[in-house]
């Protein structure tokens, strides 16, 4: 039990965001951003693809 408490308390260090109320855990305002980041690219990726694709009677995007 004694090897064991350098280990409990480095997990305690590295989730010092459980339970504290912040959304997604985030506790620094520069990782809002980059989420807000990669999601904004990823829907603009997919946007642009999608736009791209010719509507047809075997596309299934109308009924």
């Amino acid at each position: 039990m004694a090897a064991a408490q350098p280990a409990i308390a480095l997990v305690d260090e590295r989730m010092s965001t459980e339970g504290t109320g912040l959304s997604l855990g985030v506790s620094n305002p520069l990782l809002v951003w980059i989420l807000l980041g990669v999601a904004t690219i990823v829907w603009a990726l997919f946007f642009t693809y999608a736009s791209t694709l010719k509507e047809d009677d075997d596309s299934g995007l109308a009924l």
